[in-house]
């Protein structure tokens, strides 16, 4: 419906303009101070209007003090506004046949300009008085009352290295400036330029006063009291303000303090950000629902009263202050690593070293590697701080001593406090450089050297006990009998969990073998699903007098109860995983004895292998037999179905011969944990068992020397073959092509703004623990300049669970991460170049 009203210019003053600090008590209610009503000002908060243009200085990203400055600036141009004699409206309304939910009609439309412009101010005192000076010119200028002369290029030059400076304004043309030069040129010219004159202010009136017989579709619309309004808006701000604080605190005090270091506990921190903002996001919709239905009579208000009530308030504090906590704690950190700076001590996170709490005085001795000839190492973490400060300080001032008598002493502080090894004892260890050999780091040393590490890629059927298999083969490597393993701190690779029956009653007992607790990459808890849900690689010393090193490549087991699906899922991550190798030594499938048939996955993924592998791989490959005690250390039953499976493959002869096969008993070593678990077994049972160990240490030998005499190292690099090797080339590429457009797009809509002197730069960081990036998550807002960027948060998998509640077929893998910088310089590509730049990724 569309009704001719009336315009003229306004009588009064229409033009004003006022500059308010930031410490004003008003100041946190940002809407109020441009004038917005109440109930509009509710209905902003609660998404029921849009926060566009003026409405959107709610999303202000920074905390508001001191240092902070407003200048509302308001224009009125013109009033439109239906006639003055109502019953030639209500004529004009009553013409029209009025089927609509609609309560008010719009009565005048108030056209002109309005802007806030935010200055952020340097926390210099005498700048600030400088700065308050030249904005006094700024406002004399926006009435009128100067001229835009006053503002010399002096005064816009200490404004721009001083200030920061964002607009919220009706006028969309005004929000991209950032130049108080530019405003006031721009503001100035307003008459110069009517087209740019926006709605200010609308005047709305009931219907009913114009048509009193006018019919709504639905029920009359009860109002909420003032007093209530006030009591949701103060409970909307209080917690908005607190994620602002919260969000500013972390993007840029914290970031800024850690200075690159304990990037998993920033994501950490980010993530418990996100979580309080979608609770507070959740309420918000909760609350629009509810106050609809009290409006409208559905509901009654006590129902609001509870979801604002003083209980879910206390709860939701606490969820703030936990968070509050932990960044508090990053803080504290951050001074610290800033502390050590100063002191010319290198900080060093042991968990990015890889250490855990199967890690040993030795082992983590030979992790904590450093470049320099010769280290002085603290060690430490924040518990043993917080107990003992003064013993902490006095080591530091320790290590700063020796470094004065030796000048070429490096000096390293590695922090135990986010490792699962328990330190016991702040110490100091001296540390030398180690030969070239060892000094490669654990991934270069790992994954290329052929002649260091041994590389096994265990398979095998879910539930044939690959995990239990790696703890007790390196047991065995490492202890000759079992008397020595049990006088001696058994190895522990991978934490495990087994029930044991105990007793004339078969009592159950749940035996547990290192820190199964905090364990990420094994569920026990799902009969049939594999335990081991991700590849990972577990090395350990052989003891010899060469020094090699023996890497076992877990994999999670085919056969899986989710079905063939997730079988073919394991399998492709398998061979990605495996993509990353330099060499393998050999391809061990672990089996059962007397198994009366095969699973049906074991001929796919031989398949599904040498797809990738070429033939040459197949002389690699070895058989393992568990459990074989009852079929006297001898593959049994499952020898001739074997057999049967590799003479019907077409993908080449696979050696199934004695050489080959190796046969042990991991009973011997759930024997040993149970011990440790101080579960008690007659003289009978331990003649058996040792018996079982010295078997099994045999027969691992024999598999380590079979590997090094008999067998030719298959060579990854080069040798890889099929589409599928093409696919994973492919999918490594899609997110750095696609992440490289968007920064394109990014620095194109710079340019357009006139920001030719800055540009948005890209810093992949390698990520140190398993993540994943969720497609259905929220991103997590940043802000770098001007520019807001959708930041991905690393998700960790845990239990099978990841830190979001969405589904796992939502997460994609993912090794790195980004991080943002604006720099200084201007983008070296111009408009057409970076549009021909992105129509080739297109066509990539």
């Amino acid at each position: 419906m569309t009704i001719r009203g009336q315009s003229f210019k306004l009588e009064e003053e229409p033009l004003r303009c006022k500059i308010i600090h930031g410490n004003t008590c008003q100041s946190r209610n940002l809407l109020r101070i441009i004038g917005i009503e109440n109930v509009l000002r509710l209905n902003i908060l609660l998404n029921i209007v849009p926060r566009n243009r003026l409405a959107s200085i709610i999303n202000y990203p920074y905390p508001i003090n001191e240092y902070t400055r407003f200048i509302h600036y308001s224009y009125k141009e013109k009033t439109e506004k239906l006639p003055e004699d109502i019953r030639e409206v209500r004529n004009l309304i009553q013409s029209v046949n009025l089927q609509t939910n609609a309560t008010h009609i719009i009565a005048s439309i108030d056209w002109g300009i309005e802007a806030i412009i935010i200055i952020r101010l340097s926390s210099n005192n005498n700048i600030v008085t400088q700065i308050d000076k030249i904005l006094k010119k700024v406002e004399s200028i926006l009435k009128g009352a100067s001229e835009l002369t006053t503002l010399n290029s002096d005064d816009a030059r200490f404004l721009g290295e001083n200030t920061t400076i964002i607009v919220y304004s009706n006028i969309s043309y005004l929000n991209g400036m950032t130049s108080m030069n530019d405003i006031c040129q721009f503001i100035n010219k307003r008459n110069e330029v009517y087209k740019v004159f926006r709605p200010l202010e609308y005047t709305l009136k009931p219907i009913e006063l114009f048509n009193p017989q006018y019919n709504r579709l639905d029920s009359p619309i009860i109002q909420l009291e003032s007093t209530y309004n006030e009591k949701l808006e103060e409970y909307l701000l209080k917690y908005l303000d607190k994620l602002k604080d919260l969000k500013y605190s972390l993007d840029y005090e914290v970031t800024k303090m850690l200075n690159g270091y304990l990037g998993e506990q920033l994501c950490q921190l980010q993530q418990q950000w996100v979580y309080l903002k979608n609770l507070y996001e959740n309420d918000i919709k909760q609350l629009k629902h509810l106050i609809n239905d009290v409006c409208y009579g559905r509901g009654d208000i006590s129902i609001i009263d509870k979801t604002i009530s003083p209980e879910k308030q206390n709860d939701f504090d606490d969820k703030f202050n936990k968070v509050t906590k932990n960044l508090n704690d990053l803080k504290e950190k951050g001074k610290l690593i800033r502390n050590l700076k100063e002191k010319k001590i290198q900080y060093c996170n042991v968990v990015e070293y890889g250490i855990d709490q199967i890690d040993n005085k030795i082992t983590i001795e030979q992790k904590l590697v450093f470049d320099n000839e010769e280290n002085r190492i603290l060690y430490s973490n924040d518990h043993l701080i917080k107990i003992n400060t003064k013993q902490f300080h006095t080591l530091l001032d320790n290590l700063c001593e020796q470094r004065r008598k030796h000048s070429e002493i490096c000096l390293i502080y590695a922090d135990f406090s986010y490792s699962s090894f328990e330190l016991k004892d702040m110490m100091i260890v001296p540390s030398k450089r180690h030969s070239d050999e060892n000094k490669k780091s654990m991934k270069e040393e790992t994954l290329s050297s052929t002649s260091n590490i041994i590389n096994i890629l265990l398979l095998g059927e879910t539930g044939v006990g690959k995990s239990t298999f790696i703890n007790a083969f390196a047991n065995y490597l490492t202890f000759n009998t079992l008397e020595k393993a049990q006088t001696s701190q058994p190895m522990v690779l991978m934490p495990v969990s087994f029930v044991t029956t105990v007793g004339d009653n078969f009592e159950e007992h749940t035996v547990k073998f290192g820190d199964v607790d905090s364990l990420n990459n094994e569920v026990f808890d799902r009969p049939g699903q594999s335990v081991t849900q991700r590849c990972k690689s577990y090395v350990f010393n052989l003891n010899d007098s060469d020094r090699k090193k023996l890497r076992i490549i877990d994999t999670p087991g085919f056969g899986d109860t989710r079905g063939i699906e997730q079988d073919d899922r394991n399998m492709e991550h398998i061979l990605e995983y495996l993509s990353n190798f330099t060499h393998l030594n050999a391809i061990c499938f672990l089996l059962k004895p007397n198994s009366s048939r095969l699973n049906i996955f074991f001929r796919s993924c031989l398949t599904q292998l040498f797809s990738l592998l070429d033939r040459n791989a197949l002389n690699n490959i070895i058989f393992c037999f568990t459990s074989a005690r009852s079929t006297f250390y001898t593959p049994g039953d499952t020898a001739p179905l074997v057999k049967k499976m590799l003479n019907s493959l077409s993908i080449g002869d696979v050696p199934f011969k004695k050489e080959n096969t190796f046969c042990f008993d991991n009973e011997s070593f759930r024997y040993l944990v149970a011990l440790q678990n101080g579960i008690k077994f007659n003289d009978d049972e331990k003649h058996e068992y040792e018996m079982s160990w010295s078997t099994s240490v045999t027969q691992s030998k024999r598999l380590i020397d079979y590997i090094r005499k008999n067998v030719v190292v298959y060579h990854i690099e080069g040798n890889l073959q099929s589409m599928k090797y093409v696919q994973f080339e492919i999918i490594h590429m899609i997110r750095p092509i696609l992440e490289t457009m968007r920064n394109y797009l990014r620095n194109l809509i710079l340019r357009t703004q006139d920001s030719v002197n800055v540009s948005l730069e890209l810093y992949p960081k390698v990520i140190s623990f398993p993540a994943t990036i969720c497609i259905s998550c929220v991103p997590y807002s940043l802000l770098v300049g001007q520019f807001w960027i959708a930041k991905i948060i690393p998700h960790k998998i845990q239990n099978n669970h990841c830190t979001c509640e969405c589904s796992l077929d939502q997460h994609i893998s993912i090794d790195y991460k980004l991080e943002y910088k604006l720099s200084k310089k201007s983008f070296k590509y111009n408009q057409d170049k970076i549009s021909d730049m992105l129509r080739e990724l297109c066509h990539a």
